[in-house]
């Protein structure tokens, strides 16, 4: 609802949206890149990195590219987008899977997923969303640092939209057939 929707913090042109839709409004601070701690209303003055892989590209994340933040991770558009909106949510801690994650980490990135969707719901209004995690190699991971793919979904984006997230194996996403 509206709590989620007012912890996605975007472009200038988001926030005055958000404003005119709810009558909130956002101060100054906010203006500049606010960062929430995922719900609990605590802020956090500055994105806080700690670099364990100096050449992994979710290690050294610029400041600027941060949407949205909690203690356990962030909130950022993907640099290469399948569909307009396309959002990662990335943990602070340099792990490659899912499941490294403690149960608090978990939790926290689950946050953040929604307040993700929160966000594009009030930003984009999707039709739908594919989630998904390219756990390992084999799985078609290709930076090795979890992040979880948030794509918003539009009706007409493809021609047959059927069997989602099962196209990664061509021959078998079919079943319905």
């Amino acid at each position: 609802g509206n709590q989620a929707a007012s912890l996605w913090v975007q472009k200038s042109n988001f926030r005055q949206d958000f404003a005119c839709k709810t009558g909130n409004t956002l101060n100054s601070v906010q203006r500049k890149s606010l960062i929430l701690n995922g719900g609990t209303g605590k802020t956090l003055l500055t994105p806080t990195v700690t670099v364990v892989n100096h050449s992994c590209p979710f290690c050294t994340l610029l400041p600027e590219r941060i949407v949205a933040a909690n203690e356990a991770g962030w909130i950022v558009r993907d640099a290469y987008p399948v569909t307009h909106g396309h959002t990662l949510v990335i943990p602070r801690r340099h792990i490659s899977s899912f499941f490294e994650l403690v149960a608090d980490e978990r939790q926290q990135l689950l946050l953040l997923l929604d307040i993700a969707r929160a966000g594009l719901d009030v930003e984009l209004h999707p039709q739908g969303y594919n989630i998904g995690i390219n756990d390992g190699p084999a799985a078609g991971q290709t930076v090795p640092h979890l992040h979880i793919h948030l794509i918003p979904r539009y009706e007409g984006d493809i021609p047959d939209p059927r069997g989602g997230v099962r196209w990664v194996i061509p021959h078998k996403a079919k079943y319905w057939t």
